[in-house]
Formats: C-alpha cells, sequence, structure tokens
C-alpha cells in the first residue's frame, strides 16, 4: 500500500513529464468520470485514464438466481 507521501511524489513526477495518473483507493473504484480516495470521491477529465477505465475500471458482476433452489 503505497503512502500519501508516495502517491504526491509520484504526482509530481508524472504531472513533470505530461503523464496523467490518477490514485483510486481502492481500484476497482475508478470508473470513467471519477474513482474514491477512501470515502472521498474525486473527479477526474482526462480521455486516457476515462479509456483505461472504460475496460479495466469498476467490476460488473452477473448473478442469476434460480427461484426452485432452496438453501440446505
Amino acid at each position: 500500500m503505497a503512502t500519501q507521501g508516495l502517491v504526491r511524489q509520484l504526482q509530481k513526477w508524472l504531472q513533470d513529464i505530461a503523464v496523467p495518473a490518477v490514485f483510486p483507493k481502492p481500484l476497482c473504484s475508478l470508473t470513467e468520470t471519477h474513482y474514491n480516495v477512501g470515502r472521498h470521491r474525486v473527479e477526474y477529465h482526462n480521455d486516457l485514464i476515462a479509456e483505461f477505465a472504460r475496460h479495466f475500471g469498476r467490476p460488473r458482476f452477473v448473478i442469476t438466481v434460480d427461484p426452485k433452489a432452496r438453501p440446505s
């Protein structure tokens, strides 16, 4: 787990070389428009990160329940 100091350091280095980056916590909170850091929602506007989030961000689950199945 990265500390806040390390995150700030990475943000600065990446910003200096024009590399977009976000640091969602948890990682699965990344969407095409925002992410979470702990309990705080962070909005962002970056097409590259949004495209990444579209493919690898918040997981989607499909659950099918058999209505005839009874718990044991």
